[in-house]
């Protein structure tokens, strides 16, 4: 799928597994924590590292988790264990144009 985007961040990656967001919203796939002072809450944004050879995709800015200052990202995981393994890693962050 091709995306247009409006701004594209450098950012460091980590994950959450928490059952609920700062917006009450029961998380799932594609659900990310942010900084809503650098993204604005609800906005759509695709994550990625920058060869490709991992991506979250498409996802949701639902959250705003206090650890979650400036250009960094929160992923949400299925458990604790998947939380852990992805570990700190650098991305891209693209805020998706709508249609």
């Amino acid at each position: 799928k091709t995306y247009k985007y409006k701004k594209a961040w450098l950012m460091t990656a980590t994950a959450f597994s928490h059952k609920q967001t700062a917006l009450g919203v029961k998380p799932g796939w594609g659900t990310v924590a942010v900084d809503k002072s650098v993204i604005k809450l609800r906005s759509k944004v695709y994550v990625c590292n920058k060869y490709f050879t991992w991506q979250y995709q498409e996802g949701l800015s639902t959250a705003q988790d206090v650890g979650v200052k400036g250009n960094a990202i929160d992923l949400w995981m299925y458990n604790s264990t998947m939380s852990y393994k992805f570990g700190r890693r650098p991305c891209w962050v693209y805020l998706i144009s709508e249609p």
